[in-house]
Order: C-alpha cells, then sequence, then structure tokens
C-alpha cells in the first residue's frame, strides 16, 4: 500500500566567558519567565552565522560552558559545518542523493548549513531504533531558510516506499504537519513563514500532545491522536530534504542548520527563546 495523505493529495554557539550571565526577566510575567530563554544555554546571542573565523566556528561547537541536560537522549545532532557529520552519539552515517553541498551562503551558526537545491538530499539507513518514538515524547527542531512557499515539502522523512511505518515533517502552504503513515497527527492549516530568512522549528510530543512551534511560537496543538504511535519498521532510514526515494519526490528548496532529534523528552512545552548558539555536544 502506499503512502496515504490526509487531506489535499500531493501533487505530481559565542566566545567562551568566564561565567554564565543571569538571564535578564525583566518585564517577563512569573507565567513565561521561565520559558523565555535559551534553554540550553541560558545566555544572550552568540556571534555565529557567516564570517566566523575557524577559532569562532570551534568556539562554537565548544559551546562555553553550556551543556545539553538532555543530551544522553540526543540521537541526532547535525552542526551541518563542514560535512554531515553526526554529533551526537549514536553517530550516524549519511549518505547524499543528487548535489547536496555544506555551503557558506548562508548560516545560522557555525559559518556553513546544509544547501538544498531542490533536488537533493541526505539519507541514513543505520540505527532505526533512534527514529522510532512510539507513544513516547519527542523534539525534532531544525532551522530552516526557504526559498519558496511551496505546495508542501518534506525537511524529515522515514516513511518507505512500500509505506511501512514512519512519519514525516511537512511544511507548505496547507501549514505545518507531522504524520506517521497514513495519518495527520498534527496540521497546523494555512500557516505560512517567510522566505529567505532562517525560522527554528520544532515538533513536540508532551505527554500525548503533539506541539509545532515556529520561532519560539506555539502555533498548534493537538492531542486527539494521541494513541497514533510514531514508528518506523526495521529498514526505515531518515531522509533530510526530501521524502525516502520511492516515496515521491518533495524536496526542500533552501537551506537547512542545526539539526536535533531528541528521543523521550519534551523539550518545549510552552512558548520560548529560540537558541542563540549551535546546540552543545556533551
Amino acid at each position: 500500500m502506499g503512502l496515504v495523505f490526509t487531506g489535499n493529495p500531493p501533487r505530481t554557539r559565542g566566545p567562551i566567558i568566564a561565567e554564565v550571565p543571569t538571564p535578564n526577566y525583566s518585564g517577563l510575567s512569573d507565567d513565561n519567565a521561565s520559558t523565555s530563554i535559551n534553554p540550553y544555554t541560558g545566555q544572550g546571542p552568540g556571534a555565529g552565522g557567516v564570517g566566523q573565523t575557524a577559532s569562532e566556528v570551534a568556539l562554537d561547537r565548544a559551546g562555553g560552558p553550556a551543556t545539553d541536560p538532555n543530551f544522553a537522549n540526543v540521537v541526532l545532532l547535525m552542526h551541518l559545518d563542514s560535512d554531515f557529520t553526526d554529533s551526537s552519539n549514536s553517530g550516524h552515517t549519511f549518505a547524499s542523493t543528487g548535489s547536496p553541498v555544506i555551503s557558506s551562503d548562508q548560516s545560522k551558526f557555525g559559518g556553513s548549513s546544509l544547501s538544498l537545491n531542490g533536488s537533493s538530499w541526505i539519507i541514513t539507513t543505520n540505527a532505526q531504533d533512534d527514529w522510532d518514538f512510539g507513544l513516547d515524547d519527542f523534539t525534532i527542531e531544525y532551522f530552516l531558510y526557504p526559498h519558496t512557499n511551496p505546495d508542501f515539502i518534506f525537511p524529515l522523512s522515514t516513511v518507505t516506499a512500500t509505506a511501512v511505518g514512519g512519519w514525516w515533517t511537512e511544511y507548505g502552504t496547507r501549514g505545518f504537519i507531522f504524520g506517521t503513515t497514513g495519518t495527520v497527527v498534527l496540521i497546523s492549516a494555512s500557516h505560512t513563514i517567510s522566505i529567505n530568512t532562517w525560522h527554528h522549528i520544532a515538533y513536540v510530543r508532551d505527554s500525548g500532545t503533539m506541539r509545532y512551534f515556529v520561532d519560539g511560537v506555539q502555533i498548534s496543538s493537538d492531542s486527539s491522536k494521541s494513541a497514533v504511535a510514531a514508528d518506523t519498521s526495521d529498514t526505515n532510514g531518515l531522509a533530510i530534504g526530501n521524502l525516502i526515494p520511492g516515496v515521491g519526490d518533495f524536496p526542500v528548496d533552501g537551506f537547512m542548520d542545526e539539526l536535533r532529534i531528541t528521543k523521550g523528552v519534551a523539550i518545549y512545552t510552552a512558548n520560548f527563546t529560540p537558541p542563540t548558539e549551535a546546540f552543545p555536544d556533551s
């Protein structure tokens, strides 16, 4: 059975400092103070971005004094500064299709990012259990710099050509979607983002409730499908920039940077300040 879509069918980091500064909560209410700064660093904006020297990039990777309290749960961490290295403990390896490149034309952090030209992507086929979330919490996040607002594109996908298990993240004119084979679990209808600029995207499952955030703002949530498992089969890989080959061709045209998947943890449960530095490596 092929992939079943719900709705309209598809058409053919900063310098090291001595200590972490105290967050400034002035002007914030008690309700949002705990979620209004970077939950990973507790710091203000880093230098980051295009034009960094090699030493500055290294400092970004070191991340100053910051660490990720959920790092043991991180199953994918890609900085996309010079290659397709996975800096998580899983150490996934990736192969490319088409001509995806690491480019300095655009960058959120580290001076480079993954450039996708609308006909290329990268894929891994190892350690598939990392993509099998079941009914547990998870956080999928990345920075996206789209060139267009298409009908839909698939930045991440584990759906196979035979539609055996799998999930996908989708973006386009019908909104942002997280789905599993045959079921749309979360949709933010008709929500589009501005093109040619960076956006932080996060999909979170929080005790059965799916939440979708753009630039730290919750756009939608849905708890009606809490029993829908985000599973994969033993043969599912993870495609970045498109659907897995044989399923369809809906590639990203633009850039992606700082991709992280945290399994078993709902990092964001309310509005937050998006990360201002590269994700920590520990």
